[in-house]
């Protein structure tokens, strides 16, 4: 007999009218399907499992989805889920966001697309408008079964370049042929050959950053309440005026929108610096209770006192408060602000790398990096880095386009950094220390072409792949 509720669900069931919808399936019995589809084509929803309070994260994560990610979307499950309803030989086509290439939440379904099935075509349609849609897109086509260990596919990540795009013409020229071994589990890189090999040899000529820094990304400040700690010059000068020992508290502060290439464009903005008593001794820090803390600080501090009790409710309902409301959650690592760093945000059209040896603070859009070694800022802002981190690093939009880059830890610690003698170090700094000190653009250009030329060398680069990269610029539009 029928399972129960299944009667019922297929009398409800109404295979010929276009718009209704169905809240089960059941091939057999809607179909007479009991082999599996020959062809699956869909284009299915995208929608973050963890949207509206992770709803369908909570449906789907104890599902057995080998694709489930806790923060991943949808259309990831209807891969895995579509690929299992097809026949033997059978082929699934699908039209989805391109964004599970590079993403974290994406490497569970990069590894289910390169061991459970056998791929057979990707579309990569970046920023080309092919579709109406709100997210870059991509096509895939696959076949049922594990693939062969050197099986290759049709690879195309289209570019537009005329008005009159025509999308089975620019695959035909700018497609290739690519090994499935060549998509890594850390993120895909749909390019050439020659371009493939050259990432293969950058990425074995260096020491992995995480390794050269000590695994030292540190994440800029995060206040959990910025209305309270983040002011502008004048609320800044009113605190002074009110209370000089402000003064000792207030630091400039530096978001990712400030920062500029070599430069950090100190904005109006200045951060109320007060660690967790965690983290240094206050004249509060070991009082009785809060309210004798509180008394303490209201005494030592009284300017920044009552600005911050402005925000009390706000403070206190902080997750991620120091001791007191009044404090900066817990962190390590705030001594770092003060020494010599290196200074980038978290995204960006291109890196925005900056040396600085002031104290100033970054705010959570940065990360720093406690290094003195301006010959190191050098690589990050040279071409080299920035053609690596195009093809390696999660994007927004279509790099090559106008789209952006995500310079998270998770990418940037995989960054192989060449080793520098004594004399390239102090070469690579002395450019770097021009470059500062030089406030006319071209200028700046053409020290920033002899960083490139220094920067290739470094990697042994040879005038062919050199060649390579200067003309992916050209192709892109991009100035070289």
């Amino acid at each position: 007999g029928l399972p129960s509720g299944t009667a019922q669900e297929l009398a409800s069931w109404e295979p010929y009218n276009p718009n209704a919808v169905a809240d089960f399936f059941d091939a057999e019995w809607m179909f007479g399907i009991s082999e599996g589809f020959d062809i699956v084509i869909g284009n299915p929803p995208y929608i973050q499992l963890q949207k509206s309070g992770g709803v369908l994260g909570r449906l789907y994560q104890n599902a057995d989805f080998e694709t489930f990610a806790r923060t991943g979307d949808i259309y990831c499950l209807f891969y895995e889920r579509g690929a299992h309803l097809l026949a033997a030989n059978g082929h699934l086509c699908y039209i989805t966001s391109n964004k599970f290439m590079r993403s974290s939440y994406g490497k569970n379904l990069r590894q289910f697309l390169t061991s459970q099935v056998s791929l057979q075509a990707l579309l990569d349609f970046g920023s080309v408008s092919v579709f109406d849609a709100a997210v870059d897109t991509c096509i895939i086509l696959l076949a049922k079964g594990s693939p062969a260990a050197e099986h290759r596919f049709l690879a195309a990540p289209l570019r537009q370049q005329a008005e009159d795009f025509n999308v089975r013409e620019e695959f035909e020229r700018q497609g290739f042929s690519m090994r499935m071994s060549q998509l890594v589990p850390e993120g895909w890189v749909l390019t050439s050959p020659d371009a493939l090999a050259l990432i293969e040899k950058l990425q074995n000529s260096g020491t992995p950053f995480s390794e050269l820094i000590a695994d030292k990304f540190h994440f800029g400040i995060k206040t959990g309440c910025n209305a309270a700690f983040i002011i502008d010059d004048a609320v800044r000068a009113q605190l002074i005026a009110e209370d000089a020992n402000s003064s000792e508290l207030i630091k400039p502060l530096l978001r990712g929108r400030n920062l500029r290439k070599w430069k950090a464009g100190l904005a109006n903005e200045h951060l109320i610096m007060i660690a967790s008593s965690a983290n240094r001794e206050w004249p509060w820090s070991n009082a009785e209770d809060e309210a004798s803390a509180e008394r303490i600080f209201a005494e030592t501090y009284p300017a920044v006192h009552r600005h911050l009790s402005n925000y009390r409710d706000r403070l206190i309902a902080r997750a991620d408060k120091g001791t007191f409301y009044w404090e900066l959650r817990s962190c390590v690592y705030y001594t770092v602000f003060a020494a010599p760093k290196i200074i980038y945000p978290d995204i960006g059209s291109f890196m925005r790398a900056c040396y600085e040896t002031r104290e100033v603070i970054g705010e959570a859009t940065t990360f720093c990096l406690p290094i003195a070694d301006p010959s190191l800022l050098a690589i990050l802002n040279s071409r080299l880095f920035d053609w690596y981190a195009r093809h390696k690093f999660q994007t927004l939009n279509d790099p090559w386009a106008g789209g952006g880059l995500r310079f998270k830890t998770i990418y940037m610690k995989h960054v192989p950094i060449a080793a520098r003698t004594a004399a390239q170090q102090a070469e690579l700094s002395r450019l770097v220390a021009q470059i500062l000190a030089t406030p006319d653009s071209d200028n700046v250009r053409a020290l920033e072409r002899q960083i490139d030329a220094l920067v290739y060398r470094l990697y042994g680069l040879s005038s062919a792949e050199i060649a390579l990269i200067e003309q992916t610029y050209r192709d892109a539009g991009m100035a070289v």
